[in-house]
């Protein structure tokens, strides 16, 4: 085996490796997985973060009108980029405690029962 050979295995060992050991990591959400910062939540969508100060995956809402469920194993930071509110439901389908968000609010550490929300609400409706 030539030595350009012996490196291209040596490669495909190792990405063969990091897949089974789960390093790799495979993300699901309501628009596409990403692992970004502030700047990837589009205008028009709220925007949470499985980690403080907008890192760790990402999950975007855009659809108003109906509850929409909460994938992320914590919620750690949140931001509304959009011009009416939305509101976090402590469970699934708007159950249990809730928080209104303003157009444009921005959270980098969220605490207490919003760190595993299960639920969100895009409104029509402008403030809270």
């Amino acid at each position: 085996m030539n030595t350009s050979k012996k490196v291209l295995a040596a490669r495909l060992a190792s990405a063969a490796m990091f897949v089974a050991l789960g390093s790799i990591p495979a993300v699901a959400n309501a628009s596409g997985a990403s692992t970004n910062s502030l700047s990837s939540c589009p205008s028009g969508y709220l925007c949470l973060w499985s980690g403080t100060s907008y890192t760790g995956t990402i999950q975007k809402f855009s659809s108003t009108g109906s509850y929409h469920a909460i994938t992320l194993p914590t919620t750690g930071s949140l931001y509304n980029n959009r011009t009416k509110r939305s509101n976090v439901y402590e469970g699934s389908g708007g159950s249990g405690v809730w928080a209104c968000f303003n157009p444009g609010a921005k959270n980098a550490a969220l605490s207490g029962w919003l760190t595993s929300a299960g639920s969100v609400y895009l409104s029509t409706s402008t403030n809270c």
